[in-house]
Formats: C-alpha cells, structure tokens, sequence
C-alpha cells in the first residue's frame, strides 16, 4: 500500500470522531472539466452496486456531451502522489500538502504527468474516457475523519473523504453549486445510526481486512438515503440476499420490519425485505422469503 495511505490507516482503528466542523480554506482554484461541459454535479453518497452499494466518498462531474474526449484540468497545483493505471484509464492522486489530497478517476492522463510530477492549478491531466458518463473528483482531507461504527472496515481515503466544493470559493464555488440539482449541495457518506438498522452492514463472516476488496462488493448492503435528498430513503443491494441494485422505501428504517422494494426510478413494487435486528450490530435479512442471511457492522 502507498506509503500516504499507511501514515492515514494507523489512525484509523479506533472510535469514530465526528466530521471537522471547520470550513476549510479554498484551496480548488480551477474546475477539472470546462464549466460548458458539465451537465449536472452529483453529491457525495451517490449509490451504483455493486461497487457503490455504500454511499461514494466522492462527487461526479456528469458530462456533456457523452462519448466525446473532454479536457481534464488539476483543481489546484501539487504533486503526483501515485497513479493507478487500467485497462484503457486511471485514477491520480495528488498532494496539496501535509493534510490535503484530491484525486480524478476515469481518465487517460497525458504521458508526462507520472508519479512525482509537479503540476501547477488549471494544467491539463489529460483527457475524459467512456463507457463512464462522470468524472470522479474526490478530496482526501486528515483534518476529517467520517463516523462509522467500524471505521477499521473502511480505506483511508473513505474515512477522511471530505465534500470536493466546499474547499472552492468566490464566484466559482457558487456556479459549481448551482449544478448540484439537489437539496443537500454537498451529501454525505456515513449515515450508520448506533441501535438502528440505517447505514451500512456487512455480511456476516467478512474480515474487516477484507471488507472493501472487489470480489466483496456483492457482501454490502445499506439503509440509506439518496445522494444529496435526505428524505429519500434507499435501500442498496451489493448482490448476495437479491440481485445488486437500489430501491425506494417509504418506512422509515428503525430497527427493521417489513420493506416494500420500489424501483428507483417509477416506484413500481419489486420485492419485499424483512430485516430483524439480532443486536446493536446484527441484522438477518431475507427477500421474497428467500434464505435469511445475517449482516454485521
């Protein structure tokens, strides 16, 4: 693992410390895509399982036009702290300075920007790619530290995820703003509630080593609310008790009960899930009286 994120996991283990109540410095100088080129800017908390059954720790520039290259440009000057290379894309991290990363996923990075390049605020990374219709910006901040139950279960970067636009400022802060089409401009990924079924669980039996591994996205499941609307409630399926997807709840969640699955989208009946609560950190589950399965924090 990279040496940043090792520094940041050894704090991670212990209780949870509410979010940093501060209102940090405007540090993002530049939007990463041409304001022209934005459709809309999704919150933190967006949901896409399997990978997102969880809220995201990071916002979305979704673009306009779709399937055409857009420049990419640093929000602010920096240094390359790593890159991840894909199949045909990357995701970069980039060190503003002791306590403060931001990072782009979904793009093909020009080939002179590499681990250690000084980048300067506005300077082009390189360009969009598809199938993903978004460009992901988050922004990793130590002066942050998210309230989960097991915060021991989660990656650095997830626990200190901060809201990207807050750390704009002026003029445009507020035009970035105004495309969040949402109630809550900013979002929010740690919504677990001690006591209660609402926020995130785990299958029973996952190691806390292994729990954000790809081939345990299908082991999440989450009683939420939709990114950006926190009177819309969801529930988020990785996979294992249903197949992986969202759905709209009318019932508050509480300590369980009997859910009607509402599609997303039309609000038309899909399933039906009873939760009973075991204990303050258990749950057991079952769909359409499928086999019940016991989750855990």
């Amino acid at each position: 693992m990279r040496a940043w994120l090792l520094l940041v996991m050894a704090g991670c283990g212990g209780a949870a410390v509410p979010v940093a109540p501060s209102t940090p410095a405007a540090v993002l100088t530049f939007s990463p895509l041409a304001e022209a080129s934005i459709e809309e800017i999704i919150p933190l908390g967006n949901l896409n399982p399997p990978g997102h059954t969880f809220p995201s720790d990071h916002i979305y520039f979704a673009k306009k036009p779709q399937g055409v290259p857009l420049d990419v440009f640093a929000p602010s000057a920096g240094t390359v702290a790593w890159i991840l290379s894909r199949e045909s894309e990357c995701k970069l991290m980039v060190r503003v300075n002791d306590r403060l990363n931001w990072y782009l996923d979904h793009i093909r990075c020009d080939p002179a920007i590499k681990q250690g390049s000084v980048i300067a605020a506005g300077q082009k990374l390189g360009v969009t790619t598809d199938p993903s219709h978004c460009l992901d910006l988050g922004v990793v901040d130590l002066d942050v530290t998210r309230r989960f139950i097991r915060p021991d279960r989660y990656p650095a970067d997830t626990i200190h995820a901060a809201p990207p636009l807050r750390y704009y400022g002026g003029q445009l802060r507020d035009r970035l703003l105004a495309l969040v089409h949402r109630t809550d401009k900013h979002g929010t990924i740690d919504q677990d509630a001690p006591g209660a079924i609402g926020g995130n669980w785990f299958l029973e039996g996952l190691e806390a080593s292994d729990s954000f591994k790809h081939e345990n996205w299908s082991k999440h499941l989450a009683f939420v609310h939709e990114a950006g609307e926190p009177a819309e409630r969801r529930i988020a399926i990785g996979g294992t008790i249903a197949p992986a997807g969202v759905y709209r709840v009318a019932s508050e969640f509480g300590k369980g009960g009997t859910f009607e699955l509402l599609d997303r989208r039309d609000g038309r009946k899909r399933a039906m899930m009873v939760v009973e609560m075991i204990d303050g950190t258990h749950i057991r589950v079952a769909v359409d009286g499928g086999t019940p399965r016991v989750y855990a924090r």
